[in-house]
């Protein structure tokens, strides 16, 4: 049997992933037109969610492509930066407001803050439905954890009354 294309030899120097038998070898091309502007999204009160971890993995982590269910429709473009968020934990609430140096026997349960977990870059965006790289990650991205402005959360607060 004669082969048809030509062979070459490769050296893998440094790779981000593992390489098995059967893999393809293409060259890659940066499809981003010199519009290209990383900026933060025009909408402030974005809210989404991820909704896939492309090449079918639970989890995502630094230069990994998410899939986010927000798009031009929701004014994102290509470049935008977006944080991901993961929920806050719901935990026994042990603090006592009567009594502040005690911990008691309560069984009420509170959410504790949503914490950003990565900043994902937009590099193609569709109506309904967003690809953008995980350029920051300190923690796995997991489908269903929600993505915001990257201000999000970072609002001039002022100072919180924690007796009431």
């Amino acid at each position: 049997m004669k082969r048809e294309e030509p062979l070459a030899h490769l050296r893998v120097v440094e790779s981000g992933r593992e390489i098995l038998q059967g893999n393809k070898l293409f060259p890659a091309t940066a499809d981003v037109g010199p519009d290209f502007v990383p900026s933060p999204p025009s909408n402030e009160a974005i809210l989404g969610q991820v909704i896939a971890v492309v090449d079918g993995v639970h989890v995502a982590g630094r230069y990994q492509v998410v899939a986010i269910n927000r798009g031009k429709k929701h004014d994102l473009v290509p470049g935008n930066a977006l944080g991901v968020f993961y929920r806050g934990e719901l935990v026994r609430d042990r603090f006592d407001r009567t009594n502040w140096s005690a911990y008691t026997a309560n069984y009420d349960k509170i959410r504790l803050p949503d914490e950003r977990s990565a900043t994902i870059l937009l590099f193609r965006v569709y109506d309904r439905i967003s690809y953008g790289l995980v350029v920051q990650s300190s923690e796995v991205i997991r489908r269903g954890d929600f993505i915001a402005h990257p201000q999000y959360g970072h609002k001039e607060g002022g100072s919180m009354d924690f007796t009431r």
